[in-house]
């Protein structure tokens, strides 16, 4: 009897639905992967072992304002195989001057970058973002994103899906030239004087282009989006002609 009791009083416990929720409650868990403590380990190490000779300041300043998209897979040295000291890095979602208009006037005014460069993967997140519901992210980052709605409603795309990858590389280009046009509207004094040139380029992660991949790939410069009078423009005609098939934005697949 007692036995009979014993197992209907545990048959209870389970049913119960407060043991029943704690019980299927998820464990919270720091995120997959490496763990802090061994980011921190490889970050003091790397400091340690580094036999780099010391970084000497100069008077020359940085080469290039860099507005870059917040993409991980794009990085300083894609641009220059040593960037130390000659790229003033900007990143934003959507690689945009509205954004952060600061940083940049910073690079362009300030540090007096003779080049700004404003790039995007071909296949962008922050666009693939403004085209789904992206209610789930903070209000901040929601924010960044509506400012792409400028660039990426032009009539010029009307029809065209960000789904298919050869037309979101359509809405990738209107962005860039977007964002060089409000470049070129906002640093004119600079470009009148011959002090700043505004080059805008797509990293083509996938040949979407057909000039291989992970290659830099100038579609704008200083509001020109012509590939043929880019190439003939006088800051690029004197390149190698192995270099100034870079320079365009055909599609040769």
């Amino acid at each position: 009897m007692l036995k009979k009791i014993i197992l209907f009083l545990s048959f209870l416990l389970l049913c119960s639905p407060s043991f029943s929720r704690a019980d299927m409650r998820p464990v919270p868990k720091i995120r997959a992967g490496i763990p802090p403590f061994d980011i921190l380990h490889k970050i003091l190490a790397s400091s340690r072992e580094s036999r780099a000779p010391a970084i000497k300041t100069t008077d020359s300043g940085p080469w290039i304002t860099w507005l870059a998209d917040a993409d991980t897979r794009l990085q300083s040295q894609q641009i220059l195989q040593n960037p130390i000291q000659k790229l003033f890095a900007v990143r934003n979602m959507g690689n945009q001057l509205e954004v952060s208009p600061g940083l940049v006037d910073y690079g362009v005014r300030f540090l007096h970058t003779p080049v700004l460069l404003i790039t995007a993967p071909n296949n962008s997140r922050a666009i693939e973002f403004f085209f789904t519901d992206y209610n789930f992210l903070t209000p901040e980052i929601r924010k960044n994103i509506d400012h792409l709605r400028p660039a990426l409603t032009s009539p010029k795309l009307k029809g065209k899906s960000a789904e298919k990858p050869m037309e979101h590389l359509d809405f990738v280009e209107a962005n860039i030239d977007y964002q060089v046009q409000q470049a070129v509207l906002r640093y004119e004094d600079r470009l009148k004087n011959g002090r700043l040139v505004i080059i805008g380029a797509v990293f083509d992660l996938d040949n979407k282009y057909g000039r291989g991949k992970n290659r830099l790939i100038l579609i704008n410069i200083n509001g020109e989006k012509n590939g043929k009078k880019l190439r003939r423009a006088r800051m690029t005609k004197k390149l190698d002609g192995k270099l100034l098939k870079f320079v365009g934005r055909e599609r040769r697949i």
